[in-house]
């Protein structure tokens, strides 16, 4: 029988013990992180969500989607976004438990070379 459980400083480390909760959690976290961004610029820059929209050229109800994490972003949208926040997207891939992201040289310097994309 297990332990009930009665905070969430005990329940975190049974959850995180829990390869579902771990995959899962794994699957979420860029969502919530992007959420977070958005709103943390958007409140940076004094903006509504009706604000917001207005720059960005869509509706308020898009942009509380967005912000409430049920819609599935676009990265298109989120360029979008991005320039009505005075923003850039960066994009990084990173190793599974390693938080180190992979060497990925900036576009600048792919002037003049042939496309190796999934070529040895």
């Amino acid at each position: 029988m297990r332990k009930r459980t009665t905070s969430l400083d005990e329940l975190v480390p049974v959850l995180e013990g829990d390869p579902e909760f771990v995959q899962a959690d794994r699957r979420l976290k860029p969502y919530y992180d992007l959420v977070l961004a958005i709103v943390r610029r958007r409140n940076e820059l004094g903006l509504t969500q009706k604000d917001l929209a207005e720059r960005a050229g869509t509706h308020q109800s898009r942009i509380s989607k967005i912000e409430s994490a049920e819609h599935d972003i676009r990265l298109s949208t989120l360029i979008q976004l991005a320039e009505a926040l005075d923003a850039e997207v960066s994009i990084q891939l990173v190793q599974a438990g390693s938080g180190e992201p992979t060497a990925i040289p900036h576009p600048a310097s792919w002037r003049g070379r042939k496309a190796q994309v999934g070529r040895k």
